[in-house]
């Protein structure tokens, strides 16, 4: 079971840890956020790009990861999003789809109290949560431990990372490998070697920039120290559970292809 965790993301990241994030495409009971602590998982991804979530749905996980004592993040497709995200409760956004520096400083713009962005104040929630009934105060602190990781998927995207990595704000890079690879026309399993190159270019970039780094298929014996791991969804860890639950009843049971979702 993952420990209950006081401390953002980054500062983990920073510290080496490794961290494992827990997808979620379908699942909405508040019995996810134990599920994935339970499980030995550090974050709850919440994932509105491919699953059907409402506003309701989201801040309803976000309480569950929260009682659970683990992070809750979103993935979103449409900064745009940002903002009902976080409301809803969400430790930070995870956006796919950036392919310039001004849309990476456009998502920290709506992530960020000012001075550093553009994000509107509650005192409201604040009192709820307990926190401090200064406006100041929660605006610094939030600013401080909020993440926000930027998925790159386009060659426009790579051919601008650099730029995108040294927008203030941002705290980490993935290389979405499924979405990149299909744009560039090649296979996405096993990992093409111009998939692997982008992903190594990603990673360098995390580092020259001081950023933590994420990552959806990591090599095996791959080094993980201060990576997010994207290890999969709760439909993937179903698939996988149900098969093995076939494989011991049933004799001479196929296992069907794994899926990778990136």
């Amino acid at each position: 079971m993952a420990s209950a965790e006081t401390r953002p993301i980054s500062a983990r990241l920073n510290a080496g840890q490794v961290l494992l994030g827990f997808g979620v495409r379908a699942l909405k009971t508040s019995d996810v956020g134990l599920i994935a602590r339970s499980a030995g998982f550090d974050v709850l991804v919440i994932d509105r790009e491919h699953g059907a979530f409402d506003a309701e749905t989201v801040e309803r996980l976000c309480a569950a990861a929260a009682m659970a004592g683990i992070d809750a993040l979103v993935r979103l497709a449409d900064p745009r999003d940002v903002g009902s995200a976080l409301e809803a409760g969400a430790d930070g956004v995870v956006v796919t789809g950036i392919e310039r520096a001004i849309q990476a400083r456009d998502v920290v713009a709506r992530t960020l109290f000012p001075p550093h962005g553009r994000r509107s104040a509650s005192l409201t929630r604040g009192r709820v949560r307990g926190e401090s009934p200064s406006a100041l105060a929660d605006a610094q602190a939030w600013n401080a431990r909020a993440f926000i990781c930027l998925v790159i998927e386009s060659e426009e995207g790579m051919a601008n990372l650099d730029q995108i990595a040294a927008v203030p704000g941002v705290s980490a890079l993935a290389l979405g490998p499924l979405d990149y690879s299909l744009q560039l026309g090649v296979p996405h399993s096993p990992p093409h070697r111009l998939v692997e190159e982008a992903a190594r270019r990603v990673s360098q970039a995390c580092a020259a920039h001081d950023l933590g780094r994420a990552a959806f298929s990591p090599a095996p014996g791959e080094d993980l120290r201060g990576t997010l791991v994207f290890s999969g969804n709760d439909l993937t860890y179903l698939m996988s559970g149900a098969e093995a639950v076939a494989r011991h009843l049933r004799p001479g049971f196929v296992e069907a292809p794994a899926v990778r979702d990136s």
